[in-house]
């Protein structure tokens, strides 16, 4: 897949862990902040508040996996197969979306919908836990399996598509994604009566919204339109770079466990 590298406009090269709290409560705070309006609107576990879910749990992973990368420079392959981000050498910078254009920017969006789709999969699947420890034990493999589960299907994509057809995957799938999710929102407002117009409307239906897997593939999206919204915010605050040599690993910690309460508190309240 081809991604689109950001201009590192300033590199942050000192950072200690109050500064990373800085950074990181803006996002937990935007998290909680959409939940608890979807949960206004749309009551407990609703898509809405699901997808946000999501996205706290993709930021999680990215926490953890910069916080491996300081021990573990070796890592680093992980670290850059993420979306949003770009890892060179020891530079990490957040990917803009500003001067792209449509190929560019689905080539950039369709890794984050990949990812997305994991988590909402692993955060569907993986049970909640009746205590606080079950649940903390839970959402670790949460992680783990939104991080190398993404790795895997971008793998077996770049490996299994013909070379010709690699270029057009993106923009093709996000086509069919964005189409069925619309139709099937559609079908939901409309009801019966437009499913006895259009049985392919209902079909769409059925399936983006009628199973575990189709959900997740709708929420998905919604989950990627939260993630684009924090990388926004990020660069708006100025942090588009940061330079790993130079940092304690250590500072990853306390933005980590503040990510984790506010994903408990989604969960279980919200």
């Amino acid at each position: 897949m081809i991604l689109s590298s950001s201009i590192l406009d300033s590199i942050v090269t000192h950072l200690d862990a109050v500064d990373f709290i800085q950074v990181i409560l803006p996002l937990g705070l935007g998290c909680f902040a959409l939940g608890l309006v979807f949960r206004l609107l749309f009551g407990k576990r609703s898509n809405l508040n699901r997808a946000v879910i999501a996205a706290v749990a993709i930021i999680v992973s990215y926490v953890i996996a910069l916080f491996a990368r300081g021990y573990l420079p070796e890592l680093g392959v992980v670290v850059n197969g993420l979306p949003l981000i770009t890892l060179e050498g020891t530079v990490v910078s957040i990917n803009g979306f500003a001067g792209l254009d449509i190929q560019q920017l689905c080539d950039v969006l369709f890794p984050v919908v990949v990812l997305s789709f994991v988590a909402n999969v692993a955060e569907t699947m993986i049970p909640k836990g009746k205590n606080v420890f079950l649940w903390a034990m839970g959402r670790i493999l949460v992680v783990l399996i939104s991080i190398f589960g993404y790795l895997l299907v971008m793998h077996l994509i770049n490996t299994l598509v013909p070379a010709q057809w690699l270029p057009w995957v993106p923009e093709a799938l996000l086509a069919i994604l964005v189409l069925s999710f619309v139709l099937g929102s559609i079908k939901l407002v409309l009801g019966l009566a437009l499913a006895a117009i259009n049985p392919i409307i209902a079909a769409c239906y059925a399936f983006f919204f009628g199973n575990q897997v189709g959900k997740s593939m709708s929420r998905s999206l919604l989950t990627t339109l939260v993630l684009v919204g924090l990388v926004l915010l990020m660069r708006y605050l100025g942090y588009t770079s940061l330079d790993l040599a130079t940092i304690d690993p250590e500072i990853f910690a306390p933005g980590g466990i503040i990510m984790l309460v506010v994903w408990y508190v989604i969960c279980r309240i919200l």
